[in-house]
């Protein structure tokens, strides 16, 4: 486990259990900070520069240079940011992983399809890609793992992986 100071700080920052991000970092990068996806998504936390630039126009933006996200630091501080941003704005922690991998544009029509058959979007079971189900079981399985495995190096553990809250923004953008 690298950078833990820094993860357990930004997770701390945000309100998110850090065995969550690390499940993340697991899931998108397996700890490479020079990763980058077919897609251009790029470090540790595999986020889209454009991503990245809007993360920095927001007020109060994490520390570093959106441009460096191969930086660690700057990967965590950004990446984290931006879980926390998803998850205000889709109300749950899953939603929010899936918006992180499929884009919160996906996500919406999703949820839109299933309300539209008068039902509620079940994740992972009404998530049509693969990929982003996977995605979704594996940071929750990895996350579980290093909540017991680094228990004493990520505390405090929060119960459902975040701090869940009513506050919402308007705002959109490209996602990764």
């Amino acid at each position: 486990l690298h950078n833990v100071p820094v993860l357990r700080g930004a997770a701390h920052r945000e309100g998110l259990d850090a065995a969550l991000v690390a499940g993340v970092i697991q899931v998108e990068s397996k700890w490479d900070p020079d990763a980058v996806s077919r897609v251009g998504a790029v470090g540790l936390m595999q986020l889209l520069p454009s991503t990245a630039r809007f993360i920095a126009s927001e007020p109060d933006p994490p520390p570093g240079n959106p441009a460096d996200l191969t930086d660690p630091d700057v990967s965590i501080d950004y990446g984290t940011w931006y879980l926390r941003y998803l998850i205000n704005r889709t109300g749950s922690v899953a939603a929010a992983l899936v918006a992180y991998n499929a884009g919160e544009h996906n996500l919406a029509v999703w949820r839109a399809q299933a309300a539209a058959t008068h039902r509620a979007f079940v994740i992972p079971a009404d998530v049509p890609f693969a990929e982003t189900r996977a995605f979704v079981g594996n940071v929750f399985n990895d996350a579980g793992i290093y909540r017991r495995a680094y228990a004493s190096d990520l505390r405090p553990s929060i119960p459902g992986y975040a701090v869940i809250t009513t506050t919402t923004t308007t705002t959109t953008t490209a996602s990764g």
